[in-house]
């Protein structure tokens, strides 16, 4: 790049030059945040003048509301329903989430930032809707707004005041399937279906994409996962031969209370966020086993492997997956279960086989920490700080823990306190239960046949 603009800035070192970026960012935000005032401004003296002239009814606000929104529309060059998504965004911002408004105009988050936090707080509830949106603008400091979107879904189950079963019952009456034409001869197929069915049908194309990808396909892996989903529809195929050979696989964290009737609190489905317990003690119901995650003394198997052996036992590889969630670079939403183990310090270096000593990150992460000068260093409570080549530090933080510092959540009971005056207990999963059944702190549920499987783990460490 060789024009003007560039050599004008030609003796800015690199540092400098990315501060820059971000100042012109925050920048960028404060701008939108006065073309959202303005437009704010504008609708409401636009209806209050319309109003003013005809007798105000249901029917004329509709039409006055219709006014408007082409008004804006032909002004903006903009579609009417993106001028409308446009006006609810400024009415929300400059008149129910101000401290939003507020974040955006000193460029302290983006205009994604903000969508999302109006998105997720319109069905929470008036008394909560000013914590919840404190809680998130301290989220969204640190975060993605798609990373943003998923802590919102966390946050907004606890302050829901309608019940996560009732909700998924209703929207479960709006799945559907429709297509849209793309440029070049090609479509996009949108699928709604419940979250579980989704989860599930995502890791049998992985597992399969994983699988031909390593025996050598030149394909991308973004066009392998195209390729199986469209073989998997049309053709029936989950190999090469034609046979039905990949098992779906769905992880949940369930909390021991919910799986043994005492309450109704939400499961978490990896990779998506909040599912109904009854969702949960349905998958629940399926899985034929129990395999241990956490393992205490009775058992013996160890989780710490120190200098021992370089490569961590499954049951390593299962708490970290499932602590991390995601990749643990900054941002990265490539899922746990798909990614490699990382030894922070490396093994070359002294590294031990502990879990205070691994994470997940994905292919291209782990490449960027090992050849392309970032730095690594894991903290207590899991926690990752990045230092990046310019020298900006940036820290991921195990969901966990995000949720303790950020959301107010509260540590759970023991799991032997729980079984106490638990007398429905017997009638839900007894008989899966390997002896002794109090003598440890978690454990989870595989069940690997189709329908999808269900892997379950209690949080009641």
């Amino acid at each position: 790049m060789t024009g003007p603009e560039f050599v004008a800035e030609g003796d800015l070192d690199d540092i400098a030059a990315l501060e820059g970026v971000c100042d012109s960012g925050r920048e960028v935000s404060a701008a939108q945040a006065a073309h959202l005032l303005r437009l704010a401004r504008f609708a409401r003296r636009r209806l209050t003048h319309i109003l003013e002239t005809t007798v105000d009814t249901p029917e004329a606000q509709e039409r006055a509301w219709r006014n408007l929104v082409a008004e804006t529309a032909c002004a903006l060059h903009l579609g009417e329903g993106q001028a409308r998504n446009q006006i609810d965004l400024a009415w929300a911002l400059t008149s129910q989430l101000t401290a939003t408004f507020d974040g955006l105009t000193v460029g302290r988050i983006t205009l994604e930032h903000a969508e999302v936090i109006v998105d997720q707080s319109a069905t929470v509830p008036e008394v909560a809707r000013r914590e919840f949106e404190a809680r998130l603008l301290e989220a969204a400091a640190v975060m993605s707004p798609r990373r943003l979107r998923e802590a919102a879904k966390r946050l907004r189950e606890r302050l829901h005041p309608e019940t996560i079963e009732a909700r998924h019952r209703k929207a479960r009456q709006e799945r559907s399937v429709w297509v849209d034409a793309e440029l070049d001869g090609m479509a996009v197929i949108h699928h709604v279906l419940s979250a579980e069915d989704a989860r599930a049908i995502l890791d049998a194309v992985e597992t399969k994409v994983d699988r031909v990808h390593r025996g050598g396909d030149i394909r991308s892996v973004a066009a392998l996962r195209s390729d199986v989903l469209r073989d998997f529809v049309l053709r029936g195929e989950t190999s090469p031969a034609g046979a039905n050979d990949v098992v779906p696989t769905v992880v949940v964290t369930i909390p021991v209370e919910t799986l043994i009737g005492l309450d109704d609190r939400p499961a978490d489905l990896s990779g998506y966020g909040a599912i109904d317990a009854e969702t949960a003690r349905r998958l629940a119901a399926k899985a034929p086993s129990f395999a241990r995650l956490f393992v205490d003394p009775i058992d013996g198997s160890p989780l710490a492997l120190g200098r021992e052996k370089y490569r961590p036992t499954a049951d390593m590889r299962r708490v970290v997956v499932l602590g991390d969630e995601t990749c643990r670079f900054p941002n990265c939403g490539r899922p746990a279960m798909y990614c490699e183990l990382d030894h922070t310090e490396a093994w070359a270096d002294g590294g031990r086989t502990d879990l205070d000593n691994l994470a997940a990150l994905c292919s291209r992460h782990h490449h960027i920490k090992h050849e392309d000068g970032w730095s690594l260093e894991q903290l207590e409570g899991g926690v990752l700080r990045w230092v990046s080549p310019l020298g900006r530090v940036y820290e991921t933080v195990p969901k966990a823990l995000f949720d303790a510092q950020y959301f107010g959540v509260e540590a759970r009971p023991t799991l032997a306190t729980l079984l106490d005056g638990a007398p429905e207990f017997e009638e839900v999963l007894l008989d899966p239960l390997p002896p002794p059944l109090v003598s440890f702190d978690e454990f989870e549920l595989a069940l690997c046949g189709a329908p999808p499987g269900a892997v379950f783990v209690d949080e009641t460490a």
